[in-house]
């Protein structure tokens, strides 16, 4: 019956929108309240004290329920016709997972896209604990729902009243969302946009209005804003929960911990580096790359013979050869850099017109230039050799 409310907030938007997609909400709608009606019915009168065993299976029936009939817009529209796909997204919604199957967000209607932000925002807080700070129905039950669903969460750690709590957090949950918006909406997004926006950003989720997500804006303000209040709604309800000293141990262990990281590879790589540099200057790396030729050649033979990124190849191979590791990985950043400064001469070379004069003829013996920040043959050959460890 709750989710049959939500529905008709996204049936709204749709006829707001002018758009046909709202039948689906109104199907699902109706749908909802005959199950949830049958279910009303069957559970009057009965005994509702629940166990801590009886607070789990209605957790665990409450999402899968809760995502059998979330799904329906998508499949009765028709733009997530298999099953499997529409639950899939409707789960990762409500788990705020915010992975997707979606190819072509942008294509779906404004209703669609709105239902799927809001599956985050209810599921950020979770779907037991908004029941129950709407409904009265499990005054006398709502301390074990609310443990059979929270994560970490103990007896000493909550508030007594976990309706009081349930209400509390979501007000000020609403009061992040707004919040953002209007932030959102001073950096150019439109309502629509902000809105949806904010409500992935509050439940930590991943889902966008965009196929590019917050790069489609390309405005640090916003990516700032998102971040900041991401941050922001974590740390908000930690402190409800009781596990801020965990996320204050947290923090400082990481910065620790990056720091002590730091400072080994700042030691490590200047010393295997340095080794690497006085073999190069002994001529150790051009005699092994020399003995390196055949394989470099068979490998990228596109590649100039005489090219500079012959030597940063076969020193990465050679550092890999003899386990250093560390002194492999300039090399290669190195050689990646190479790459990409051959593959630029290549399209300036296939632009000019003694270029397009070859092609016309089909006289072209040099592979066609990829378009920009697309990785060549030669790069992807490069990255399967040290990924798969093949030296």
């Amino acid at each position: 019956m709750v989710e049959a409310g939500l529905f008709a907030i996204c049936a709204g938007i749709s006829a707001f929108y002018h758009e046909s997609s709202y039948i689906c909400f109104v199907w699902a709608i109706l749908i909802n309240i005959g199950i949830g009606g049958v279910m009303i019915l069957a559970g009057n009168r009965k005994s509702n004290i629940v166990s801590r065993r009886d607070g789990y299976c209605i957790v665990s029936i409450s999402w899968i329920l809760f995502t059998l009939l979330g799904m329906l817009p998508f499949y009765l529209s028709g733009y997530i016709p298999s099953v499997t796909d529409a639950f899939f997204e409707t789960m990762s919604g409500f788990t705020t997972t915010g992975a997707t199957i979606l190819n072509d967000i942008e294509s779906l209607p404004h209703g669609l896209l709105f239902w799927r932000s809001f599956t985050q925002w209810i599921g950020g807080l979770g779907i037991v604990l908004f029941t129950i700070a709407l409904l009265p129905l499990f005054s006398g039950s709502s301390q074990q729902l609310f443990l059979s669903e929270a994560t970490g969460v103990t007896h000493d750690k909550i508030h007594p009243k976990i309706k009081v709590m349930a209400r509390c957090l979501w007000l000020i949950y609403i009061g992040l969302t707004l919040l953002e918006v209007v932030l959102l909406m001073l950096g150019g997004m439109n309502l629509f946009d902000a809105l949806c926006q904010a409500f992935a950003t509050t439940a930590t989720g991943g889902f966008s209005t965009k196929q590019d997500s917050i790069s489609y804006w390309n405005s640090p303000y916003i990516e700032y804003v998102v971040s900041i209040f991401m941050i922001l709604s974590g740390v908000i309800f930690s402190a409800f929960h009781g596990t801020i000293p965990a996320v204050t141990g947290a923090v400082l262990d990481s910065a620790k911990e990056a720091v002590t990281l730091c400072i080994t590879m700042t030691g490590v790589m200047s010393f295997w580096m340095g080794l690497m540099r006085i073999a190069e200057r002994g001529g150790v790396i051009a005699g092994l790359s020399r003995k390196l030729k055949p394989v470099l050649r068979f490998l990228f033979p596109q590649i100039p013979p005489e090219h500079v990124v012959n030597e940063q190849i076969a020193a990465n191979m050679i550092a890999n050869i003899f386990g250093l590791g560390w002194a492999a990985t300039p090399a290669g950043l190195k050689a990646m850099e190479s790459l990409e400064a051959l593959e630029e001469s290549r399209r300036k070379e296939m632009g000019t017109e003694n270029g397009a004069a070859k092609r016309k003829k089909g006289h072209q013996t040099k592979p066609a230039p990829v378009p920009r920040g697309t990785a060549n043959a030669e790069m992807c050959t490069f990255l399967i050799m040290n990924i798969s460890s093949l030296q």
